[in-house]
């Protein structure tokens, strides 16, 4: 997986470009892309395999960072959620019990939302490019 197979992904999911640079989609590519050391793929599969909650997103450690990520891209969050639940079935009562720590405030709540969305986008990017 190339930096341009990843591009022409972008490019094929958002008609217009400034979707395209608001997206999460752009997000976690340039996050990947820009990593040293680690190739786009590996670097979308540690994601997927560790989780955002063992520090592998470096920008969304901290709380603040992940708070700002989540007012960014709310709506995209929001959106996905819809999607999983509708796939699921489940109520959002049944989604957020499903998180493995307790929501205690508002701000654990958008931590939690933004690594869900960085994994599921990591999950969904990685498995549209490995089936073309």
């Amino acid at each position: 997986m190339t930096k341009t197979e990843l591009k022409r992904y972008l490019i094929n999911q958002f008609e217009y470009s400034y979707e395209r640079k608001r997206s999460l989609e752009n997000w976690l590519i340039r996050f990947v892309c820009n990593e040293q050391g680690c190739p786009p793929q590996g670097k979308l599969t540690d994601i997927i395999t560790s989780g955002c909650i063992s520090g592998c997103v470096g920008s969304l450690i901290y709380i603040s960072d992940c708070i700002k990520f989540y007012t960014k891209y709310e709506e995209q969050i929001w959106n996905l959620i819809c999607e999983v639940r509708e796939n699921t079935g489940q109520t959002l009562g049944q989604f957020l019990d499903s998180f493995s720590c307790s929501l205690e405030d508002n701000d654990s709540l958008k931590v939690y939302l933004s690594w869900f969305a960085i994994e599921q986008t990591a999950y969904k990017l990685l498995n549209t490019l490995e089936s073309n």
